[in-house]
């Protein structure tokens, strides 16, 4: 039983080196820049999409 529990402390201590087992950090800031740039985008074309929308819904206002 000790030497279980001196084998899962060692092994725990060696996986806190391990560097595949660090937080993701470079996904998540990739996806931000990526969304930050769509949003961008998406808000030069907004108004254009507006109003092709309000074009479209007069002519089914006409019906």
């Amino acid at each position: 039983n000790r030497d279980t529990c001196a084998g899962i402390y060692a092994f725990n201590n060696a996986m806190r080196d391990v560097t595949f087992m660090t937080w993701p950090t470079a996904v998540f800031e990739a996806l931000s820049e990526r969304e930050s740039k769509r949003e961008a985008e998406w808000a030069r074309i907004k108004p254009v999409v507006d109003e092709w929308v309000s074009v479209i819904d007069s002519f089914d206002d006409d019906d």
